[in-house]
């Protein structure tokens, strides 16, 4: 039964991981997107410093904007990439040790039914012991990752863009958002003559 429970919470993991890998590749679509439309309003802010210096103006500020939202993506997508390394690395890991008690059992059973193993039997109970601990050490990982589901809205919310805001503001410190000056001054330095 306990294999079985061990068995359910890979499931699970894996379940799990699989979000987490859908999630990346969704903000990375997201970065694509975004990267794309900062060159565009780049060439469109410098082509409108020339025509309309109202539209220039605007266009900088959705610039910075979206700047600001671009660094906060990059590193919310080298996060998510971190933690499906983590929980590859840990599933990967369960996997073997399951396997490894999958084979324990399966010489209990020859022992219980009298047939002798080809290798040695005398630490038998030894391994009972190890599958009890290790079966623990899932239960523990497994309520590790019920944390960390925690632990990732937790950053989720902290790493909200009002949250950031609201807290730089309290600061003193500039958003960055409605910057238009700066994006405006950038452009201008690198304007080709």
């Amino acid at each position: 039964q306990e294999l079985s429970e061990a068995e359910q919470s890979i499931k699970l993991a894996k379940l799990h991981l699989a979000n987490v890998k859908a999630e990346k590749s969704s903000l990375k679509d997201s970065l694509s997107g975004l990267n794309e439309n900062i060159i565009l309003r780049e060439k469109q802010t410098l082509e409108a410093m020339n025509k309309d210096e109202n539209l220039a103006n605007e266009l900088a500020t959705l610039l910075a904007e979206d700047e600001v939202a671009l660094s906060e993506q990059n590193k919310q997508h080298q996060q998510i990439e971190n933690l499906e390394t983590k929980l590859t690395a840990d599933l990967k890991k369960a996997v073997r040790e399951i396997q490894n008690h999958h084979r324990h059992v399966r010489l209990l059973k020859a022992s219980q039914h009298g047939v002798k193993p080809k290798y040695n039997t005398h630490g038998l109970k030894g391994t009972l012991r190890g599958l009890n601990e290790s079966l623990n050490n899932i239960k523990q990982r497994q309520l590790n990752n019920s944390y960390l589901d925690d632990a990732e809205d937790e950053v989720e919310n902290s790493l909200s863009s009002k949250s950031i805001d609201d807290q730089l503001r309290l600061a003193g410190i500039k958003t960055g958002k409605h910057d238009a000056r700066a994006v405006l001054e950038r452009l201008n330095a690198n304007k080709p003559p």
